[in-house]
């Protein structure tokens, strides 16, 4: 296995830090953008998400909440996959913060080759997407709506 490390770029958000790390940190609102054939098929708490997909479990739980400038989701440990994702917070004045993602990956050598160059892509679109929610209330109506070239 090798260490993969994949940051996103940087973006202002038009929210405290306060605010979005209470929107981050609870990941029962998740469910709000899945389309309704998805919904019973997820299973959602404030600090878990988790479903089955192609037959293989796939689930994230929250591992590490710092006030407002850190939240780390890790992969559970039925994932076959070990990974967090990272949402680093800075606040910048009183009604916007910077937010940066980063992911970091245990990966086979044959999975890094495969998917290695396409997580900056999806790390990179990802945070165009929340910077989109947010700043521009723009939601996905589904999640297909996210595309990645």
């Amino acid at each position: 296995m090798s260490a993969t490390n994949v940051k996103g770029k940087q973006v202002l958000l038009r929210r405290s830090a306060v605010a979005l790390f209470e929107a981050f940190g609870d990941l029962s609102s998740f469910t709000a953008t899945l389309p309704e054939e998805y919904k019973d098929k997820v299973r959602v708490t404030r600090d878990s998400v988790s479903s089955e997909a192609a037959g293989t479990h796939i689930g994230v739980r929250i591992s590490e909440r710092t006030p407002y400038s850190r939240i780390v989701l890790s992969s559970d440990e039925a994932t076959p996959i070990k990974f967090d994702i990272i949402f680093h917070l800075e606040q910048v004045d009183f009604s916007s913060s910077l937010l940066q993602l980063e992911i970091n990956a245990e990966l086979n050598m044959m999975l890094k080759m495969m998917i290695g160059n396409k997580l900056q892509e999806a790390v990179d679109k990802i945070t165009e997407q929340i910077e989109k929610s947010v700043n521009e209330g723009v939601v996905p109506e589904k999640m297909s709506d996210i595309k990645f070239s």
